[in-house]
């Protein structure tokens, strides 16, 4: 089925295969508790879409009130705090941790926001504010934009899964040799709060839990994106 707020590029997935992912008829395969009990799965996706809206629509005021206001807050801290850090542990990412120091790999350091877990070669979770585009630099000295980053980072070190979002649209990238053109799945989550797009979140819900990414003290070989 065509999706409104998903975007492949690079045939990162066949759109068959998210079609089979998104409708259930395909599980993952992997020993997560998901797609073991269908029922009990499609209760917890339609309770998270449910916050996923309300957090939004939260996130959305205290965005309004800063920028009429001219306050100090921070739009990269409400982005964090108030949307995405809330919209990530409602997918299974409850232990993501942020990096108070940049990551190295082969030499050059990579300032990255977050990973998975407190541990070793956990995957990236790169977080920046809504009005930073993600294949733009910022308007801070960086060299490379936001996905630009992951993308390196993957490619440079053990991790293989990242995600990099600014709380519009959220992107799932792989360790790829493939450098000429992006590769990565895309939602965009703007549309899919304010359309009210369930079937999309249902797909992103299934196929991003963190269930399904490299766990700690295991072969990331072994994760269910791999597979």
């Amino acid at each position: 089925m065509p999706y409104a707020a998903v975007t492949v590029e690079g045939g990162i997935f066949p759109a068959e295969l998210l079609d089979s992912i998104g409708s259930g008829s395909t599980p993952l395969p992997d020993s997560s508790r998901l797609g073991h009990d269908q029922h009990r799965l499609v209760d917890e996706i339609q309770a998270a879409f449910s916050d996923a809206r309300s957090y939004w629509d939260s996130f959305q005021r205290r965005l309004d009130r800063t920028q009429t206001s001219g306050t100090s807050e921070s739009i990269l801290t409400i982005t964090r705090q108030d949307w995405m850090l809330k919209f990530l542990e409602l997918i299974g990412f409850s232990q993501i941790s942020f990096q108070r120091a940049a990551l190295e790999s082969a030499g050059q350091l990579y300032l990255i926001s977050h990973r998975t877990g407190d541990y070793e070669d956990a995957p990236p979770v790169h977080i920046v504010a809504i009005d930073q585009e993600l294949d733009r630099m910022a308007n801070t000295g960086r060299r490379i934009s936001p996905h630009a980053l992951v993308q390196e980072y993957l490619n440079r070190s053990e991790p293989l899964w990242g995600i990099v979002t600014n709380g519009r649209r959220l992107r799932l990238l792989r360790d790829t040799a493939r450098l000429s053109k992006p590769t990565y799945l895309e939602f965009n989550l703007e549309g899919m709060m304010e359309g009210n797009q369930y079937s999309e979140f249902s797909l992103l819900y299934r196929l991003i839990h963190s269930s399904h990414f490299p766990q700690p003290e295991a072969n990331p070989q072994d994760c269910a994106l791999e597979k």
